[in-house]
């Protein structure tokens, strides 16, 4: 039985609003200053850059990739460069709105934390949200109402992307403060290039945010200096997958967060093998991660199933080591999404064939 429930048309229609208006309003600080727009292309990747000159040398901009809507967006802003009170009123009414309908907003202090980052460009700058806050963004997303309890995180996961920007944002320790001064990098984590992870424990809340990137042989899974954001960045196996195709979203916390989050039907095929990661160690964290996976196959095998069969194909072309961990947790699934996922694996025997032995012990 699924455990989601549609939204209704004005609904989908004001979350639609409140993103595309967060998105507009972001670059409007950029689109007033002189220049033009151009593309490059990094790790297979497009984004568009403003070229602008900065005491005599040529510099690019980062404004984010390039989606369906980014052009539009951009010539938008250009006619419409103000962002005023009466705005962002408009759109704190929207979200309010929204959240009075059930649609999840964060907490304030997390919502807070992702303000800042995207108030100094850490999500047109190549960060991505992450973990259960993107989650969070997908229902509204998607149409639908996911269940509460899937929800609930107090950590911030930002993933640090490389997308061939000069740009830097003040240093990552120096945002979070400005968000709270009892913001401590954790001792453990610190190297010679600072630290990658934050915890703020204020009035019995605990806040972590933790600054990740994509894992490269070279790093040994040490942590890497992130330039961009003046901090650290702990490699993880297997983050690239979900980082290959992102898409716009809005945080419903104040007048809306814009933010970048993986795009979904990658979310759900990373999970499947993030939850083997894991292994039993993490017993709340496994099922979690399991159940969210479980969540958007129920909502995306019925909207939007040549995107869960592209990027599931693509995830076990990348090979035996993939197949193996993703087998793990396809064997878990309700029998119709697992059969479905099954069905597009045909050229894969080796993954059919451990699903099906797996599949007993975990009923």
């Amino acid at each position: 039985m699924a455990d989601f429930a549609r939204l209704a048309t004005p609904i989908q229609a004001t979350y639609s609003e409140i993103n595309n208006r967060a998105h507009d309003d972001a670059l409007v600080p950029l689109t007033r200053t002189p220049g033009s727009f151009h593309m490059k292309t990094v790790k297979g990747r497009r984004y568009w850059y403003q070229r602008v000159v900065e005491d005599g040398k040529p510099r690019d901009l980062s404004l984010g990739p390039d989606t369906p809507d980014m052009a539009e967006r951009i010539e938008r802003m250009k006619a419409d460069a103000v962002v005023t009170r009466e705005a962002l009123d408009e759109r704190r009414r929207l979200v309010r709105a929204l959240n009075a309908a059930g649609l999840p907003a964060p907490d304030a202090l997390s919502g807070r934390v992702m303000a800042k980052l995207a108030d100094v460009g850490i999500f047109r700058m190549g960060g991505v949200l992450g973990g259960t806050h993107a989650f969070r963004t997908y229902g509204p997303m998607l149409g639908v109402r996911l269940p509460a309890e899937t929800g609930i995180t107090g950590d911030v996961d930002i993933v640090s992307v490389t997308i061939g920007s000069e740009e830097r944002t003040e240093p990552l320790d120096h945002v979070l403060k400005a968000v709270d001064a009892r913001f401590k990098g954790i001792a453990s984590m610190v190297g010679q290039g600072g630290t990658y992870r934050w915890r703020l424990d204020a009035n019995g809340q605990v806040v972590l945010v933790e600054l990740l990137t994509t894992f490269d042989e070279r790093d040994q899974e040490d942590p890497t200096p992130q330039p961009t954001f003046g901090a650290m960045a702990k490699p993880l196996r297997f983050m690239e997958f979900s980082m290959e195709g992102t898409v716009t979203s809005t945080v419903l916390h104040d007048a809306g967060v814009p933010v970048i989050v993986p795009d979904p039907a990658r979310y759900a095929c990373h999970k499947l093998i993030v939850a083997q990661v894991r292994g039993s160690g993490a017993p709340e964290k496994r099922r979690k991660d399991l159940d969210q996976s479980r969540q958007l196959f129920e909502v995306m095998l019925q909207d939007r199933p040549a995107d869960v069969d592209s990027v599931f194909s693509d995830l076990l072309s990348r090979g035996p080591k993939w197949r193996s961990h993703a087998a793990g947790s396809v064997a878990t699934l309700p029998d119709d999404i697992r059969e479905t996922l099954l069905a597009w694996a045909g050229d894969h025997p080796d993954f059919v064939e451990r699903v099906r032995r797996l599949r007993p012990k975990t009923m």
